[in-house]
């Protein structure tokens, strides 16, 4: 069923643009169906008790997961990019994932890894045309799958689970192969800065090839070794956010989140030299009309205030005082956009502020609490009025 013939395939009934056909919907389901024998099947598990009398039934199908991998791999090479064929892409690439990180990661040759890098995971992460739309038409959408997690069921983030993937077995390879591509992609920016698509699949083919262990509050906690962080960071991130000015700060939105979020995914490997330099890129970056920049932009801020060393913050009272009234003046001017009137991640990075400045918050007193009591008045006469608070997380900063 993955690898019927074109003369079958003809025979099939052709999807529309927002459903999958009935034999893509098919393949979809064969997928996942091996996908949960690959989970259960390719582990290793402790029989040396051998208590239970149940047959084992691992070499089963395990005897048929060869041709299960070529089937899914073969499949892939060849699927479009359509949005519509995105479920049938995620179930294909977790079960690639689900082999190469078991005991079976033997089937893959390094011929397969250069051609799943080649045309599966660059395609995969390559930004299309209703991944703009869902940037420009439904940000927080957008911010919340990509900041708070949720991302795992789209082709990018599956693709990016891919490369994790990879690196289980095959770390050093994966890093040349996926590091050729990187050249490639920001080669051809370099050649044409108006390809920022190419920039924007090489930050996340970076990202995911140097993450190797992260949690949702610390951040990235291990990289990669084979990857030179800070010379990327320096070169390709670092030296782009240095040309933003307050009459360039609305340009290219959607790379600039992508700086902004590599920035905040890497913020304990970066030293705190970067950060006395980003803090007045940051604040430039408050300013801007999009609303997903200038959220990533204080998210940057906010996050950077929580990197410890050794219990130790590494931004301390005294690194904050010189830009506390900037950064608070900014911070306070973007939640008056339509975008991000109850943003709760710009009066988190409020919060932040305040309690790591401590009393030196008395010299922006009369604009802090001026602000603060607009916000509660305004959560006061919707109460009045019956109208509950449309994110309570942000009143609750």
């Amino acid at each position: 069923l993955l690898t019927l013939p074109d003369p079958v395939k003809a025979l099939f009934a052709p999807g529309d643009d927002d459903k999958l056909s009935s034999m893509h919907s098919m393949q979809r389901s064969v997928c996942e169906c091996i996908c949960l024998y690959a989970d259960k099947y390719i582990v290793i598990v402790d029989d040396s008790d051998n208590r239970s009398s149940r047959v084992d039934e691992r070499p089963v199908f395990q005897q048929h997961l060869g041709t299960f991998v070529e089937a899914v791999w073969g499949l892939l090479t060849q699927l479009g990019v359509q949005p519509q064929l995105d479920k049938l892409a995620v179930s294909a690439i977790k079960f690639l994932s689900s082999v190469l990180k078991g005991t079976h990661f033997s089937f893959f040759q390094p011929a397969h890894l250069e051609s799943i890098v080649t045309n599966v995971v660059v395609p995969g992460l390559r930004i299309r045309e209703s991944d703009e739309e869902d940037f420009e038409d439904n940000p927080l959408e957008y911010m919340q799958r990509d900041l708070e997690g949720g991302v795992s069921d789209t082709r990018r983030g599956v693709t990016c689970l891919l490369v994790n993937a990879m690196c289980v077995h095959f770390e050093e390879a994966a890093s040349q192969l996926c590091s050729k591509q990187i050249d490639a992609l920001m080669a051809g920016y370099a050649a044409n800065n108006s390809d920022w698509q190419s920039k924007d699949t090489a930050l996340y083919l970076f990202m995911a090839l140097a993450i190797k262990s992260e949690t949702k509050a610390s951040g990235v906690v291990t990289t990669n070794p084979h990857v030179n962080l800070i010379d990327f960071f320096q070169r390709h991130v670092l030296a782009d956010l240095q040309t933003v000015t307050t009459a360039n700060v609305s340009k290219n939105p959607i790379l600039m989140a992508d700086l902004l979020k590599f920035m905040l995914t890497f913020r304990n490997q970066l030293p705190k030299e970067a950060y006395g330099v980003m803090f007045p890129i940051l604040n430039v970056l408050l300013t801007s009309t999009d609303c997903i920049v200038h959220t990533y932009a204080a998210c940057c801020v906010e996050k950077i205030l929580t990197v410890k060393d050794n219990a130790v913050p590494r931004v301390g009272r005294a690194d904050v005082q010189p830009m506390l009234q900037p950064l608070l003046t900014n911070l306070f001017a973007s939640l008056q956009q339509e975008a991000s009137k109850e943003n709760p991640h710009i009066m988190k990075c409020v919060m932040r502020l305040v309690t790591v400045a401590q009393s030196d918050v008395a010299g922006v007193a009369p604009m802090l609490v001026g602000k603060l009591t607009e916000i509660l008045s305004e959560l006061c006469k919707g109460f009045q009025h019956g109208i509950a608070p449309k994110n309570p997380a942000f009143h609750h900063y």
